[in-house]
């Protein structure tokens, strides 16, 4: 009977092993049928994460299958490499980032004040993102030439703006108030220091008096759909913020499946030298490996 730590290795091993074939298959498709500039620049990603996916699982899977200890032991020490991987790359990566609003976060708060009916009202806005508070590392191999492009094409695709783009009833006043994630805040809209006039969503007008060189940014704004903020360095510090925030939670959630799935792992070879044994002096013949 198979022991449970054995069925569960193999269960978990044989849903990667899909996950890998299935990301391998859509690359494929992608690089022969064609697809948007988005879905072509995440082929090479695909194909190697699926080959990795595919090859560790079936070091798993034949070690279970097979009752193999020296399969099993290869498959425990990649594991053990993807976990180290996977707990000290975040760490290194985002080591040397800043934060300069005190509280923890890669943005900084504005607070806009408006005049209205003889009194002013302040209300904080939305945060703020810099590029330069992330690491050179960061800046050089995600959000810099090519890498952006491409990111930027997958922005335009996702319509990760068409939420604020509906935004045409709102006043200034309560669109300043609207809680915008990272990307939106630096790539949907213009800094809040060039000074554009509010219209809706994603339409802005430059001031009459012309815009300031306070942000060279600010010459970068756009109304149309496809370009908007999305070539800002607010943006590309929008989208590291995001991919920050999210590795690290997912290094997390991996990092602890990965320490239950190699304790178990050792589990399946300690039953396979338990049937190994019981095979030589329980019944007087030997089990295959």
């Amino acid at each position: 009977m198979v022991r449970a730590s054995n069925f569960f290795v193999g269960l978990v091993n044989f849903f990667s092993l899909l996950g890998g074939i299935i990301a391998i298959a859509f690359s494929l498709y992608i690089h022969f049928h064609g697809g948007t500039a988005c879905q072509n620049s995440l082929f090479k990603p695909l194909i190697i994460i699926g080959a990795l996916f595919s090859i560790v699982s079936l070091l798993g899977l034949l070690g279970v299958w097979f009752r193999n200890n020296i399969l099993l032991f290869l498959y425990l020490i990649v594991m053990f490499l993807f976990i180290i991987t996977l707990a000290v790359f975040p760490v290194l990566v985002f080591a040397s980032t800043h934060n300069d609003d005190g509280g923890g976060k890669d943005g900084y708060v504005y607070r806009v004040t408006y005049n209205g009916a003889g009194e002013a009202e302040s209300v904080v806005g939305f945060r703020q993102y810099r590029l330069a508070n992330f690491s050179s590392y960061l800046r050089k191999h995600l959000v810099n030439g090519r890498s952006w492009d491409a990111i930027k094409d997958c922005l335009v695709d996702a319509q990760v703006c068409r939420s604020i783009a509906k935004i045409t009833n709102k006043t200034a006043q309560d669109f300043y108030k609207i809680n915008l994630s990272p990307i939106q805040s630096g790539c949907c809209k213009p800094s809040i220091d060039c000074g554009f006039e509010y219209k809706n969503g994603t339409s802005w007008t430059a001031p009459e008096s012309g815009i300031e060189m306070i942000n060279s940014e600010c010459f970068k704004w756009s109304n149309e759909e496809d370009r908007l903020c999305f070539d800002c360095n607010s943006c590309k510090a929008g989208v590291l913020s995001t991919i920050k925030r999210v590795w690290r939670n997912l290094a997390i959630c991996l990092v602890v499946l990965f320490i239950i799935i190699y304790a178990v792992g050792f589990c399946a070879v300690k039953n396979n030298r338990e049937n190994r044994y019981i095979g030589y002096h329980g019944y007087g013949y030997k089990c295959n490996p």
